[in-house]
């Protein structure tokens, strides 16, 4: 079972505004956070079901668990998974269901952090790219009828090296989503070699 609260925290959030911003008076910042906050609950609620099927479907891995994101004010655009249970989110919607897609993404973080955590630097930009086709690529193809890779309106705000690995590591995600077996994406992972 999945279980996913939006959460906003007052207290992070002025921290984390006021440290970039300062021209939007703080109580205008707090409800237009309360107000994303909803928007993004709202739009995760209407395509779980159909997230959550694709999810096990491209990774392999069962969503399910509960989990806490706590949102931001968009204009921060910031996203990141602390630890296995809780996500920070505050980007705005860049394309369709970017919101949606953008919570998926946190959410593998979140259910392979073990996996992911034992890993050396060099290794995490492997499996963060297989995290990448997984959710930015192949979920936002099946969300947005969209089928071609790299094609993303807001890929140059990615990481280099993480487009640059994931661009190498295409043809095996290519063998990997054609072959419908019961492997996952950290077995995947274990299989590649380079």
């Amino acid at each position: 079972m999945l279980h996913i609260q939006f959460l906003v925290d007052k207290e992070k959030v002025r921290g984390k505004w006021f440290l970039k911003y300062h021209e939007k008076p703080e109580e205008r910042i707090l409800i237009e956070t309360e107000n994303f906050c909803r928007e993004i609950e709202d739009k995760w609620k209407a395509k779980e079901t159909l997230v959550s099927s694709a999810f096990k479907k491209i990774t392999g891995i069962e969503l399910r668990g509960e989990f806490i994101v706590f949102v931001f004010h968009p204009d921060l655009e910031m996203a990141e998974y602390l630890d296995a249970r809780t996500i920070e989110w505050g980007y705005k919607e860049f394309y369709p269901n970017y919101l949606v897609i953008g919570i998926a993404h946190e959410l593998l973080h979140c259910i392979t952090h073990d996996f992911y955590t034992k890993l050396t630097d060099d290794e995490k930009w492997i499996f963060h790219s297989l995290v990448y086709l997984a959710i930015d690529e192949d979920l936002r193809f099946l969300l947005n009828s969209k089928a071609e890779y790299f094609s993303s309106s807001i890929i140059y705000t990615y990481h280099r090296k993480l487009i640059v690995t994931a661009k190498n590591i295409l043809p095996k995600w290519e063998e990997y989503t054609a072959n419908t077996n019961s492997k996952n994406i950290i077995d995947l992972y274990r299989e590649l070699s380079f």
